[in-house]
């Protein structure tokens, strides 16, 4: 399941110098997120922006190597404005947030990033 929704999200992206993928999914489990998420980073200039809603809203990050992005910022922001707390490095970072209404999440992952 997580190589065809990468390859979907993938196709659906579009590259700029960077694909940045965004998506908010329903249905993904908050251990699936990150794997997906480097599903995605692992092709080259790509950065994945992914939520999932379910209980709590769940945020990854994630950015292929050679890509000039800190994931962890990225991270901090949208947790910011969520009302969340999270983590990690510059490629990959991941985080939680109270639930929220998809379409406010849709709109807050949309600021983020241009590469």
């Amino acid at each position: 399941m997580l190589e065809e929704t990468a390859a979907r999200l993938l196709r659906e992206a579009t590259a700029e110098p960077v694909r940045v993928v965004r998506a908010v999914l329903e249905g993904v489990s908050p251990g699936d997120l990150g794997p997906l998420a480097r599903k995605i980073a692992a092709h080259p200039d790509t950065v994945a922006i992914l939520a999932a809603i379910g209980d709590r809203l769940h945020l990854c990050v994630a950015r292929s190597e050679g890509v000039e992005l800190d994931a962890a910022a990225v991270l901090g922001a949208l947790c910011a404005e969520l009302g969340g707390k999270g983590g990690g490095r510059p490629a990959f970072a991941q985080g939680s947030a109270p639930s929220a209404d998809r379409a406010h999440v849709e709109a807050v992952l949309q600021r983020y990033p241009q590469p």
